[in-house]
């Protein structure tokens, strides 16, 4: 692929790569346009924050989204790069704008305590590690992300978490996770 121009945006800035941001992510992780819609949508500068990196043409070449628990820890999810694109550094870039982003966002809030970002993954766990991320345990503290849900995106939830009821597995009390998924963390 021929060497492009790209900047990281963030998509509540930038409406107008909704839609094929949706087209990125459902390549690898296939849903309705309508929940992905909304889940874009809910994009703002107190988190959670979709942030896409795009083209001088326009593309849509990756995102990711940050989210945050009641407890104020910052989490990383839905990272997708092109296909066409991996291993080129645009993964790369968009993790080092979320970490910049999770630091500024520590640093606005005078948090006390440890800055972490988290993250889990089943598939890039080298990738993960070359940009800094350990392997860590499961917090608990995700668990509470799903106050930030509308009522509309937890009856989705509740409904996507029947049907992997039988995929699911307990790693400590009151955190779950997928069977091979890794959770991963990095000092701010």
């Amino acid at each position: 692929m021929q060497t492009k121009t790209t900047e990281v945006v963030k998509i509540h800035n930038r409406k107008e790569f909704t839609e094929k941001t949706i087209s990125l992510i459902n390549t690898e992780w296939p849903k309705s346009e309508h929940v992905r819609e909304s889940v874009l949508a809910a994009s703002n500068d107190n988190m959670p924050m979709s942030i896409v990196l795009v083209t001088d043409d326009q593309q849509v070449l990756g995102h990711l989204r940050i989210i945050k628990t009641q407890e104020n820890m910052l989490g990383v999810e839905t990272v997708v790069v092109a296909n066409e694109c991996r291993g080129t550094g645009l993964g790369r870039k968009l993790m080092d704008e979320a970490e910049r982003i999770a630091t500024e966002y520590y640093n606005s809030r005078d948090h006390q305590g440890e800055r972490y970002l988290y993250l889990s993954t089943s598939t890039a766990q080298p990738f993960y590690e070359k940009c800094g991320y350990a392997v860590t345990e499961a917090p608990q503290a995700f668990g509470n992300v799903v106050s930030n849900l509308s009522t509309g995106q937890l009856t989705g939830l509740a409904a996507m978490l029947q049907k992997r009821q039988q995929q699911m597995q307990v790693e400590q009390p009151q955190s779950v996770t997928r069977k091979g998924e890794i959770w991963m963390r990095k000092r701010l």
